[in-house]
């Protein structure tokens, strides 16, 4: 079973979790990549319910707000978001702004952590495999980490 970037998003990531899992078969791979939990995950949650319910001006407002802070923060760490921007494609697969919409509006948003992951899918007999974890300020954004569990 294979969910990349989806299971956070339904408002019930814990009860979609252990969904996915049920429809593993034994002895098969449960793939998962889930938004990792950062101190600013509640002001996300808050940011992303006000995008989805406001107006276009309004989203289009927050659109430049997120690009203007996040260019003066590469400011600060000595790149230019103009480069960061021009080579955004090639990294993620779409370009910067659409991604900037993605991760605005995408709400519902819950967070997992590896041991509240580990939580729900020991009990149901899955062992870890692999993890991609990063520590990461969340800032501007959670970013996800990677899991592969295997069923019992």
């Amino acid at each position: 079973m294979y969910s990349w970037g989806v299971l956070h998003h339904t408002g019930d990531m814990n009860r979609a979790i252990r969904a996915a899992a049920g429809l593993v078969a034994p002895g098969g791979l449960l793939v998962l990549a889930l938004y990792g939990k950062t101190r600013y995950c509640g002001t996300w949650t808050r940011i992303k319910r006000w995008y989805c319910q406001a107006d276009e001006a309004g989203k289009r407002a927050a659109e430049d707000w997120y690009v203007r802070l996040f260019g003066a923060y590469l400011l600060l760490r000595g790149k230019r978001l103009k480069d960061h921007v021009a080579s955004y494609r090639n990294k993620r697969g779409m370009d910067f702004l659409h991604d900037v919409r993605d991760w605005l509006g995408g709400y519902p948003y819950e967070s997992i952590s590896p041991a509240e992951l580990d939580a729900i899918l020991a009990p149901l007999g899955f062992t870890a495999l692999k993890r991609n974890v990063k520590r990461r300020s969340g800032l501007f954004g959670s970013g996800c980490d990677e899991y592969v569990y295997r069923a019992p």
